[in-house]
């Protein structure tokens, strides 16, 4: 019943009622495949759809391809997660514009963290060659070529855009974007040291929000996409980040209303 993708059919079928949109390396692969299992809830196909970036320019039915018939969904939550639309600049406008009702969920990380997990699976990838403290450096001319490729076009993918790490990691800036559009009763935030550490407690948050049954109990976790191969990092590139994201940490504090344990 879930191996539904026919673009033919694509005008019978739904939109979904809420999105993971991220972040990157926080656990969004595993909280996807846990709420997969849910008896109420229908993924879409393939996670990391990427319509609301990189394939804005199709028609909205290219999309819809990549959920259930209509007749189906009436019965169940309709999902789909792309880390990267909390990231992208022009995307919190494009959901809005086109779903404004759906539930957004979004997990965060300790920024330090996330930045180091997110180097190393790019040097997996073999799109990063530099060691971690220039790639970190030199990330401040990066954004700003990139960005400004995407006010040139905002249908852009730039190149290297995989090599902005900080940036990924400024989570205040990121969520005003939604904060301006959405209510934010419509926005779930989750830690994702609870997800990983109390998976089952995490889960009854996220069934609340989205108003399914919260019973539904994982007997068998299993981690998604969890990086390999992390190496050892020097003091001074902790003590770089942890200084960077000072500031940029009491900015989400002060828009969220409350701390995270980091």
């Amino acid at each position: 019943m879930k191996n539904f993708i026919n673009i033919s059919t694509s005008f019978l079928r739904v939109l979904p009622n809420y999105l993971i949109i991220g972040a990157q390396k926080t656990g969004t692969s595993s909280l996807f495949n846990y709420l997969s299992m849910h008896p109420q809830v229908i993924n879409s196909n393939k996670k990391e759809v990427h319509y609301f970036d990189k394939n804005f320019e199709r028609p909205l039915n290219w999309y819809k391809q990549f959920f259930p018939f209509k007749f189906i969904a009436n019965n169940y939550t309709i999902g789909e997660a792309t880390p990267d639309y909390l990231y992208h600049p022009f995307v919190a406008q494009r959901i809005y514009n086109t779903i404004p009702g759906v539930k957004l969920i979004i997990i965060l990380r300790n920024p330090v963290e996330r930045v180091i997990s997110h180097y190393f699976q790019a040097v997996r990838k073999n799109n990063e060659q530099r060691p971690i403290m220039q790639a970190l450096i030199e990330e401040d001319k990066d954004e700003i070529f990139i960005f400004n490729e995407l006010k040139k076009n905002q249908f852009a993918i730039p190149k290297n855009v995989h090599v902005l790490y900080k940036s990924r990691s400024r989570y205040a800036e990121q969520i005003e974007r939604y904060f301006n559009l959405f209510p934010r009763e419509q926005i779930l935030f989750l830690s994702s040291k609870e997800l990983l550490n109390t998976p089952n407690e995490t889960l009854k948050k996220v069934y609340d929000f989205l108003k399914i049954k919260n019973d539904f109990y994982l007997r068998e976790v299993t981690l998604m996409n969890v990086g390999t191969n992390k190496q050892e990092v020097s003091n001074e590139v902790m003590s770089y980040l942890t200084n960077y994201f000072m500031s940029y940490n009491n900015d989400l504090y002060n828009l969220l209303g409350y701390k995270f344990n980091w």
